[in-house]
């Protein structure tokens, strides 16, 4: 009766261990996964950019409603995108984030700044917000988006999924804001 006592201890011991190991490893797997995520890939930039050279590197993000793992509601990203080429035929996409990109979806390309009043009322909501200057990116969203040497383009699929590109000329950076949710 001991031996066999013993036995289930030393089993459930195990079963527990076990438990604990893949706990932990799915743990840990989330937290790779939120540390490296990246909204903007190569081939994005790819089609951003008429003549992107693979030298872009996001040096800063900041999420302003953290709600699942690289699912954010409304967030920031920041990166840093040497000799960036404008086109007026670009972005060229056909889709973006598993959404075609059609008729339904209003679209603009690169344009300089400032913004237009339809441009500015889409994304009034969007880019009113003062939690910009309070980021860890310390970005002054306003300011930028009235130099007339930046550029801006967007993807409004609807009132829940906003995606709104700035390029700061003087800083070779892009500001991507993507807002996708309430």
């Amino acid at each position: 009766m001991q031996l066999e006592q013993v036995i289930n201890d030393i089993n459930m011991k195990k079963t527990y261990s076990i438990l604990l190991f893949l706990v932990f490893f799915f743990l840990i797997y989330l937290l790779y996964d939120e540390c490296s995520f990246n909204p903007l890939n190569e081939k994005a930039f790819i089609n951003l950019f008429v003549s992107y050279k693979g030298k872009a590197k996001r040096i800063c993000s900041d999420e302003f409603i953290d709600m699942s793992s690289s699912g954010e509601f409304f967030e920031l990203n920041v990166y840093k995108v040497k000799d960036a080429v404008f086109d007026a035929n670009y972005p060229q996409l056909t889709e973006w984030e598993k959404r075609l990109i059609d008729t339904d979806v209003l679209f603009k390309k690169w344009v300089r700044c400032p913004l237009d009043s339809v441009s500015y009322s889409l994304y009034q909501f969007t880019l009113a917000s003062n939690k910009f200057n309070n980021t860890n990116c310390h970005i002054n969203i306003n300011k930028e988006l009235i130099d007339p040497e930046n550029y801006y383009c967007y993807i409004h699929i609807n009132e829940l999924q906003q995606y709104f590109f700035l390029y700061c000329t003087v800083k070779q950076e892009l500001l991507y804001i993507r807002r996708k949710g309430f």
